[in-house]
């Protein structure tokens, strides 16, 4: 299965340091190309400018707005550099952070999310003996193909929203989105912790809550376990969409190396509760040593209630890419003296290749094809992988790749330690 579109062979790396607006200044002038494109041509992007526009759409834009002055100001200034750099009307930029805000507003949903759903992604955990990776692919609309790149990014500032003028710093590196705060993609940070993204898709949204992609953002601060939970608790507002982190530490590792899957849904408030006690539902799975896990775009293991699969192309796709995964697993066996996976290849008994290429066979499959891991764009489901990652905690590296895994070498490797 083939692309139609030209997958570009290269990723630009932007090294930078400021406050918080001037990195998203110079993300914007820097990416000012890819930035306008996306924005004049996307019909995601016409979809919610319509729909905010509307006296639901107005309400969710305002009222989440006046939220995030509250809770995240200084992302509010990072997207207004980013706007200003790249020329771009702020609406533009902060809508498409709203995109399962007011893209997913009841009177639409059956009509776009249903058939267009904004995002997506596959997540393959494996933690052996010197062989514990993170891969993942970044499903998105088909317009986001070649409109990514990796933020490298030192930000020095003072608190200015915070008592006596506190000195704030945030070393990160993040793929992201263009016109996107970083975070939403794969990320990592100076203190070890390393990321990815995966949406999901509750039944019921919180008119109440802080947009999904503004969380995200702030992880790339988190410090430990316990912070990345407080992260996505977000006390006093909760998420307003769904969504889960694939995640592991790369530095400080105290014991057994652990990998941890985070779903996380909206919190709604106990009417005997104060208002500012909502939070997120979240719920941490643990992958300990020997085990994998998979993990797509529907809910696991939190007890949330989701969109059903008849009527949600993401839940469904989730579905059959969980099938495809199974089917691919039963070829894999587990030495367990060694601790490590190993794929037998059905033609030749004898071969026995290393867990990561097990772990680029998952992400590269296309062997359904209607809805493949590897998305390509088929008629039944035209969202596409538009790059795919692998964190190798064993090696503390990054490998990010354009094409197809399964048929490519990455484009780009990164040394996690050096952030």
């Amino acid at each position: 299965m083939a692309d139609k579109e030209h997958r570009c062979s290269s990723i630009p790396v932007l090294h930078v340091r400021g406050n918080y607006y001037d990195v998203g200044y110079s993300v914007g002038t820097t990416f000012k190309s890819q930035i306008n494109d996306l924005v004049d041509n996307s019909p995601e992007v016409a979809t919610l400018d319509k729909l905010s526009n509307t006296d639901k759409g107005k309400a969710i834009f305002n009222a989440s707005l006046r939220r995030l002055q509250r809770f995240y100001p200084q992302y509010l200034r990072e997207l207004q550099g980013t706007s200003d750099g790249a020329g771009v009307p702020f609406k533009k930029l902060f809508l498409l952070h709203l995109d399962g805000m007011i893209g997913r507003m009841d009177d639409i949903r059956k009509e776009k999310e249903a058939k267009h759903p904004p995002f997506g992604c596959s997540t393959f955990s494996f933690n052996f003996t010197n062989n514990v990776f993170i891969g993942h692919n970044e499903d998105a609309l088909p317009e986001f193909l070649n409109h990514w790149y990796v933020i490298k990014a030192t930000i020095d500032d003072v608190d200015r929203d915070g008592p006596e003028g506190k000195h704030v710093e945030e070393r990160f590196v993040s793929v992201s989105y263009a016109g996107l705060l970083p975070g939403f993609c794969l990320g990592w940070n100076n203190h070890g912790l390393a990321y990815t993204i995966n949406v999901l898709f509750p039944k019921h949204l919180s008119a109440e809550g802080l947009p999904r992609h503004f969380i995200c953002r702030a992880l790339l601060t988190a410090t430990s376990l316990q912070d990345v939970e407080r992260i996505l608790a977000a006390k006093g507002a909760g998420s307003a969409d769904g969504m889960s982190v694939n995640l592991g530490f790369f530095k400080h590792v105290q014991g057994d190396q652990l990998l941890h899957n985070i779903e996380v849904a909206p919190g709604f408030l106990d009417p005997k509760l104060p208002k500012d006690e909502i939070q997120s539902q979240v719920e941490v799975y643990t992958i300990s040593p020997g085990e994998q896990y998979s993990h797509f775009n529907a809910y696991d293991h939190l007890k949330a209630s989701e969109q059903p699969a008849e009527g949600s192309l993401a839940v469904k796709s989730s579905q059959r890419r969980q099938a495809t995964t199974r089917k691919i697993l039963k070829a894999a066996t587990l030495d367990s003296s060694a601790n490590a996976a190993y794929f037998i290849n059905p033609k030749s008994k004898n071969e026995t290749p290393s867990c990561k290429t097990l772990l680029c066979n998952l992400l590269g499959d296309s062997s359904d094809k209607n809805l493949p891991i590897f998305r390509c764009g088929t008629e039944e489901d035209f969202v596409k992988t538009i790059q795919t990652e692998i964190i190798n905690f064993t090696d503390k590296t990054v490998s990010l790749f354009t094409h197809n895994p399964l048929t490519s070498t990455p484009i780009l490797v990164m040394n996690l330690e050096d952030v």
